[in-house]
């Protein structure tokens, strides 16, 4: 989630348009990967025999999401924020520090309200803590940035690796596969109960609890492959690419094209053996590890790919309710989930357990478009989502104007 930094009048020409975009794109990842661990237990995503096995359109459904989002919102959310860094540095000086700190306290604080009233999966306070290291960061230049994020995202799968041949991440390895399955199964079923039938006061000290064990595993699983995805959205700001785009269009057009077809044989070996759910060693690291490198490559040729769609006129006002989502990002993935808790839990329609991946797509991309036409319609009258103006609030100490007016358009 990103936020600019000007909190006072701005011309309508001032925000970056391709960004915006790029934000209602990682949004819609959102929509379509989040549904589905709402519905289901967390575990059985996690341990593969809980896994059902899917056939026929579900096995599409999933296979689906799976190939084209999952991740893909994560890390193009932390390539955002790095963007987002490098852009609130550029207009508030020396004054960067106190603002920005501001705005992670803000986010931390959103964050964490979201883990525990909403779903304890929330990844804006690890987002906070990937803010918090690459502003250590920031004033290396922008190759040094990017051989860095490269070391980065090595060491992640490097990492990953090593913690599947210890036995850590994979149940079926060093002897603890009985204990770990007896421990994921006992979960399974405390969530089920929680979510089944439990009042909204244990279904969050479910979550309070749950969020305790998942925040810092996600901080090691998916931290430096998040940092480093900040790192190049840092380089990529200052080096031109979202002021200058057309300079860039050759470069990206390769990038899209090479980035996709490096990552489409990794994602088949990683769904193949999805779909096998083995716990085998080979197994595991080649699958993990198709996925991990596989999904940062289409990553970036799905935000390339955007990047020069925003560039043709006619595609990017086709694109107009994608951009006007990711203007209004915040608010939007906070409605989101507080829509998904809303349909899953028992306070709600209760529908945990119930709903297919089939269903869950639907859903999911009924949402997300009712999001981009609510955004456009409250953007027709407003300069700022509900939550980024109080953010804006809190960051500057004062609410900017909220109401556009004839001048700004």
């Amino acid at each position: 989630m990103s936020d600019s930094a000007s909190a006072g009048p701005r011309d309508p020409g001032e925000r970056n348009p391709t960004l915006d975009a790029l934000h209602g794109l990682a949004l819609l990842f959102f929509t379509l990967v989040d549904l589905p661990v709402y519905v289901s237990s967390f575990f059985a995503g996690v341990y593969p025999p809980l896994n059902p096995r899917y056939a026929g359109l579900e096995l599409a459904a999933d296979s689906l999401v799976v190939a084209l989002a999952f991740m893909k919102g994560l890390l193009l959310f932390a390539f955002l924020f790095g963007a987002s860094q490098a852009l609130i540095e550029r207009r508030a000086g020396n004054d960067f520090k106190r603002l920005y700190a501001r705005r992670l306290h803000g986010l931390w604080a959103v964050g964490a309200a979201m883990a525990v009233g909403v779903w304890y999966g929330s990844q804006l306070p690890t987002l906070v803590l990937v803010g918090v290291a690459s502003s250590s960061l920031r004033a290396r230049p922008p190759q040094r940035l990017l051989r860095l994020a490269l070391v980065l995202f090595l060491a992640g799968l490097a990492a990953a690796a090593a913690a599947v041949l210890c036995g850590e991440l994979a149940p079926g390895l060093a002897g603890v596969d009985g204990k770990l399955a007896s421990y994921f199964a006992r979960v399974k079923a405390w969530e089920d109960a929680a979510y089944s039938d439990g009042d909204w006061l244990r279904v969050a000290r479910v979550r309070w609890e749950m969020f305790a064990g998942a925040f810092p595993l996600n901080v090691a699983i998916n931290g430096l492959r998040m940092l480093a995805a900040a790192l190049c959205g840092m380089a990529a700001v200052r080096a031109g690419v979202f002021d200058d785009t057309p300079r860039w269009r050759p470069a990206l057009r390769r990038w899209t094209a090479l980035t996709f077809a490096a990552g489409a044989p990794l994602h088949a070996s990683a769904l193949w053996l999805h779909e096998g759910r083995s716990l085998e060693p080979l197994a595991a690291l080649i699958g993990g590890g198709s996925l991990y490198v596989g999904t940062a490559l289409w990553a970036a040729s799905f935000a390339s790919a955007l990047t020069l769609a925003m560039e043709e006129p006619a595609l990017a006002r086709l694109l107009a309710p994608v951009r006007d989502a990711g203007r209004m990002v915040l608010t939007n993935f906070v409605a989101a989930s507080v829509f998904f808790a809303w349909l899953a839990y028992p306070y709600g329609l209760g529908l945990y357990g119930q709903l297919s991946r089939g269903t869950c797509l639907l859903v999911s991309l009924t949402t997300f478009g009712v999001l981009c036409r609510a955004s456009s319609l409250w953007l027709s009258r407003y300069r700022f989502g509900p939550l980024e103006w109080l953010l804006r609030g809190w960051v500057y100490g004062r609410l900017p104007r909220l109401e556009t007016s004839p001048a700004l358009g």
